[in-house]
């Protein structure tokens, strides 16, 4: 067994979350898109730059085929609206050739490609059940690939890109940087933290350029001494996670960037980037990260059963706990402040807290209004009934 398929197998278990992210996210991703940009042709573009097998050896699917199948569904979705069928660009990077062999037959398989003729290796195709979901897969590596993209095609089509790697030496940030550059692209990337942070101060020359290259500097010597003034693992932690997301804010131009961590018996295995320039990309994403832990952790820890992690998620006590505290955040942030549109109060819950808007937002709303902390007029005038649409809130 090559070490790519054992890594491949191994991982399964934190794939779930990893991958229940991934799939809460698309779907409603792309229907904002191709619905939001007409400037586009209503198009848009998902790279999976690691994609493996596409289904995993006990059946269940991964990261490509979970893409295929968002993009089938929304393709659907649209059919049975009476919509034009959407535009769908999907590039599929493998470069081991047994998981590529075997990524090839499962998306034959899932787009029921009558005529495999079609399927030309690195080049778009259609299946006839599906002519607007276009399909390139690659047998190549990741940075040569997306590098060769970015040069062909200066501008993208509004993307996402989900990265996915086998280790820190495959994501050059340089190679994230320039995919960034581009106003409507997207990234959600597995940063590998156990094995950064365990070879993090390795005297080996080739691992320490490696790891530079994975944070886009041209060493490391800023980040070590940062590491050195730590006293223990968490902060050490939260030192290299914050670095890396201030390379996304600072290098990459990301607007919004946001993480969750998965624990492997306690240890924090993977941390989860995403990074957007797009408010409504970042709530989607907080949404979907929410139904993996909704404790405001952002957190996936293998350690608890997943029927105890559904009992504790979902208790009503919990959920009021998380209402009240919103609701005191958004209280103190805009104290005595008059005709406050709810959208204001919805990008302060996005940007500002661990919450996503929705429920918990017109709870937090809810909660202060019966508390007297709150006024809440309609902004024409008229008689309010419930609710808090097109209407001013005041504060205290």
């Amino acid at each position: 067994m090559s070490n790519a398929t054992e890594f491949f197998s191994e991982l399964q278990k934190h794939s779930d979350a990893k991958l229940q992210i991934l799939n809460s996210y698309v779907i409603p991703w792309m229907r904002k898109i191709v619905l939001g940009t007409k400037a586009f042709g209503g198009k848009c573009l998902v790279i999976d730059g690691f994609a493996g097998q596409g289904v995993y050896d006990d059946g269940s699917d991964g990261s490509p085929i979970i893409l295929l199948k968002c993009a089938i569904d929304c393709y659907n979705q649209f059919i049975e609206l009476g919509w034009a069928p959407p535009n769908i660009f999907l590039i599929f990077i493998e470069g081991s050739t047994e998981n590529y062999k075997l990524l090839k037959k499962n998306v034959i398989d899932t787009v029921n490609l009558t005529d495999p003729k079609k399927f030309k290796d690195g080049a778009f195709f259609a299946s006839d059940d599906y002519p607007t979901i276009n399909i390139a897969c690659f047998n190549d590596d990741f940075k040569d690939v997306l590098g060769k993209i970015l040069k062909d095609v200066p501008s993208l089509i509004p993307s996402f890109c989900f990265i996915d790697p086998f280790g820190f030496s495959q994501t050059p940030f340089d190679l994230i940087k320039k995919y960034m550059k581009n106003r409507f692209a997207e990234i959600f990337l597995n940063f590998i933290y156990e094995e950064t942070n365990r070879f993090i101060k390795h005297t080996n020359k080739s691992i320490q350029q490696h790891i530079s290259d994975q944070f886009g500097v041209t060493d490391l010597e800023e980040l070590k001494a940062m590491i050195d003034e730590t006293g223990d693992p968490n902060t050490r932690k939260q030192v290299i996670v914050s670095y890396y997301a201030g390379q996304l804010y600072n290098e990459a131009n990301a607007k919004h960037v946001i993480s969750f961590e998965i624990k492997k018996k306690g240890r924090t295995k993977l941390v989860l980037f995403f990074a957007t320039k797009n408010i409504v990309g970042l709530s989607t994403m907080k949404k979907a990260m929410w139904g993996v832990d909704n404790t405001g952790s952002y957190l996936y820890d293998d350690k608890q059963e997943s029927d105890q992690i559904e009992f504790l998620f979902f208790k009503e006590e919990q959920e009021q706990q998380h209402i009240e505290r919103l609701a005191g955040q958004i209280e103190v942030f805009f104290s005595g402040k008059e005709n406050v549109t709810k959208n204001e109060v919805e990008e302060f819950t996005i940007v500002s807290t661990v919450y996503p808007e929705g429920k918990l937002l017109t709870g937090a709303l809810k909660h202060l209004e019966k508390h007297k902390k709150i006024h809440v007029e309609k902004i024409d005038g008229s008689k309010r009934k419930s609710g808090f649409k097109d209407v001013y809130i005041n504060f205290e």
